[in-house]
């Protein structure tokens, strides 16, 4: 989330945080929280995440 932009940013308040990260090794499972300035920024940041995991999970890159 990091490289694509996508990371919780302290100063600006908005991003991604994932949480059950210790689902992911065992379940193959995770889970994120978006927050942006509205309800339509908070869904474009889920839907980036969402396809930046399942491009990585494909092995390639989205940038």
């Amino acid at each position: 989330m990091v490289r694509h932009n996508l990371h919780f940013g302290q100063t600006r308040q908005t991003g991604v945080v994932f949480h059950m990260t210790s689902a992911l090794g065992e379940l193959g499972r995770t889970g994120l929280t978006a927050v942006g300035n509205s309800r339509e920024d908070a869904k474009a940041l889920y839907d980036r995440a969402v396809a930046v995991l399942d491009e990585e999970t494909r092995g390639g890159t989205s940038e």
